[in-house]
């Protein structure tokens, strides 16, 4: 009996098969394309992983490079441009024994024409007017102070004027001389 019902059995598993052969055969078919796909579609990526970390780094490197060389150059143009225009001499108006009235007739690189201090005994009224805290009214009792004292012996000299206190001296001590 046994041997009967494995008989109707394997008849009815090859029927089946018979049956469903191009079922069967296409779903392994693609079973066997999507497989073949996946992994060529993993292998492509890693791929262009590998690509990036190794090429894309170098072209990065090399971009940044070229940039910082660009920035350099700028950098020298508008130094360059800096420069000229620092050690160009500044003319100012002078009194009448010849002398400056003022700021110094030429800056260097060092210091800039903004940064140069006004003489108190040689500056006229205009030039003091541009002190901070000092109006042309304190430029006028500077210039007579120093017309009726001889001159400015110590810049610490110009809170003895009235209204420049001390406040005021410390904002142009830094921008005065004697």
């Amino acid at each position: 009996m046994i041997s009967e019902q494995s008989g109707k059995k394997d008849s009815k598993t090859d029927e089946f098969i018979f049956r469903y052969r191009w079922y069967i055969g296409s779903v392994l078919l693609l079973c066997i394309m999507l497989s073949g796909g996946y992994l060529y579609w993993r292998t492509s990526e890693n791929n262009e992983l590998r690509i990036m970390n190794n090429g894309g780094a170098e072209q990065l490197s090399k971009k940044i490079d070229e940039q910082n060389v660009k920035i350099a150059e700028l950098e020298n143009k508008i130094n360059g441009i800096a420069t000229i225009a620092t050690t160009n001499e500044v003319s100012a108006p002078t009194t009448d024994s010849g002398d400056v009235a003022g700021v110094a007739t030429k800056t260097t690189a060092n210091s800039s024409p903004l940064s140069a201090k006004i003489n108190l005994n040689t500056a006229s009224a205009s030039q003091l007017d541009t002190l901070p805290g000092i109006g042309p009214a304190y430029a006028s009792r500077i210039i007579e102070y120093r017309n009726n004292n001889g001159g400015f012996k110590d810049i610490s000299e110009v809170q003895n004027i009235k209204g420049i206190g001390s406040k005021t001296f410390e904002k142009i001590k830094d921008l005065i001389t004697i």
